[in-house]
């Protein structure tokens, strides 16, 4: 599995592209917590 879909010119824009993935992977990792998050709050809202 190639991260780049297009093989990039120059150096700078490999480092663009994984940091773009990088972000947009923090930004889904840190979605995924609030997800976790809400679901356990659910949780003990409904056992009381």
């Amino acid at each position: 599995m190639r991260i780049v879909p297009e093989t990039p010119e120059k150096p700078e824009d490999i480092i663009t592209e994984l940091n773009l993935l990088e972000s947009k992977h923090n930004y889904l990792a840190m979605l995924s917590g609030i997800r976790v998050a809400v679901d356990r709050l659910d949780e003990k809202s409904n056992k009381h």
